[in-house]
């Protein structure tokens, strides 16, 4: 117990130190508990008060603040750019040799692979049919195309031998196809 209590507290109140003539022990202390709650309750009602106060001063500092702030100045609304229609030119027209080979990809290069000869002559049957009929307008020519894909292992072997002994020894794509088997 503090030297000098202050007069507010129940503990300080000397006519509650001790209790009244005739009253009970117990039925005292029940006051003096009650007593202590009330002034608790006080002393946070005033720290809450105090609390409240320092707030509604900061609002007001910062409302102040804000009303001294510059305007922001409005959006600049920008117009949308005129749209700018761009015509195509027309299309220059490729040279007729240039164009019957425009839309056909060569075949993947033939090795010579017995297992995939089949399967390359007859992608060469289905290149000559999708080709203009001028492109491969004899058999020496269809037969010299195939010949140009097979550029690695056996095939390029089996080329060199045709070359040696020439192309014009075949007299038909059927003639080609059954040396190749």
């Amino acid at each position: 117990m503090p030297a000098n209590p202050s007069p507010s507290t129940p503990a300080a109140d000397p006519s509650l130190a001790n209790p009244p003539l005739g009253g009970s022990d117990k039925a005292w202390q029940c006051l003096v508990a009650i007593e202590q709650n009330f002034q608790d309750l006080a002393n946070a009602q005033t720290t809450t008060t105090t609390a409240i106060q320092d707030l509604t001063r900061q609002l007001a500092d910062l409302a102040t603040a804000l009303n001294n702030t510059p305007a922001i100045p409005p959006a600049v609304v920008l117009s949308p750019a005129p749209v700018v229609v761009v015509k195509p030119a027309p299309a220059v027209a490729a040279p007729e040799s240039h164009k019957s080979c425009a839309c056909l990809l060569l075949l993947a290069t033939f090795t010579g692979d017995h297992s995939d000869g089949r399967q390359f002559i007859q992608a060469c049957k289905l290149y000559f049919t999708m080709a203009p009929a001028s492109h491969f307008a004899s058999h020496t020519r269809a037969i010299g195309w195939a010949l140009m894909q097979m550029q690695e292992g056996h095939g390029a072997n089996y080329v060199e031998c045709i070359v040696q002994e020439g192309i014009t020894q075949f007299t038909s794509w059927e003639d080609f196809w059954d040396s190749f088997a």
